[in-house]
């Protein structure tokens, strides 16, 4: 299975961000900026001075916005242009790492962030992937496209500044958030990517081990409306 792993610093033009799945194509491919940082190699994302979602965003792939400094740190900027207008940065990682887990230590006061900023740190699988799973049909009402998994820090949102989600165009998405005042410049965060059918059984067996549920007729029965995830509780 292909799982991309990709960064993001951006602006929201607007109240609302819509989740999309940061997809290069093969003429992207072809042109865009590389660098090298922490032994991989990763494309930096133009949008040739247009608007792309998300956001809609401005993407840049100055090495003013994306640039590794002499610490041997990640630097990704929003910077405003001699236009006047503002650009977002972006990087994909141009390998697949498939399943595992995935950490990131960030330096970046994400408690402070203007509320229109939004940093995320994101997997997600491939278009061919996919179209391996569905026959080449996105948003099929199958829970199976893209399996993107997110934290995002952001103020925009009212409810937190760290969240922990997924986004699937065919179903309501988990999404945990947190609101937190940061002591310092450094954090880790990371999460796990695993296949559907082992979250699955993990997740049965947790819910009649330490539920006490009745398996398998109870969690069969379950749906997402029944998790209310900011009270940490389950109905059955």
């Amino acid at each position: 299975m292909k799982v991309i792993a990709a960064l993001r610093l951006s602006r929201l033009l607007r109240s609302a961000i819509l989740a999309t799945v940061a997809i290069l194509t093969l003429g992207d491919v072809a042109s865009a900026r590389t660098i090298n940082w922490a032994g991989y190699d990763w494309w930096v994302r133009t949008s040739n001075g247009n608007s792309q979602g998300p956001g809609p965003n401005i993407f840049s792939d100055s090495a003013q916005n994306v640039f590794i400094d002499a610490q041997g740190n990640l630097r990704l900027k929003i910077r405003k242009g001699v236009d006047g207008k503002w650009t977002s940065s972006e990087i994909n990682l141009n390998q697949s790492l498939s399943y595992g887990t995935y950490e990131w230590e960030l330096s970046s006061r994400y408690d402070q962030f203007a509320p229109n900023v939004v940093g995320g740190l994101f997997t997600y699988l491939s278009r061919e992937a996919v179209a391996a799973q569905t026959g080449g049909v996105l948003g099929n009402g199958v829970a199976d496209t893209p399996h993107e998994i997110d934290i995002e820090f952001t103020g925009a949102w009212g409810s937190g500044n760290l969240f922990y989600t997924t986004h699937d165009g065919d179903v309501p998405a988990p999404s945990v958030n947190y609101n937190q005042t940061l002591g310092g410049d450094h954090t880790t965060h990371r999460f796990k990517a695993i296949p559907a059918k082992d979250v699955n059984l993990r997740t049965i067996f947790a819910l009649a081990r330490w539920g006490g549920m009745r398996c398998p007729s109870e969690p069969a029965a379950l749906k997402w409306g029944h998790v209310d995830w900011k009270k940490g509780r389950l109905t059955v």
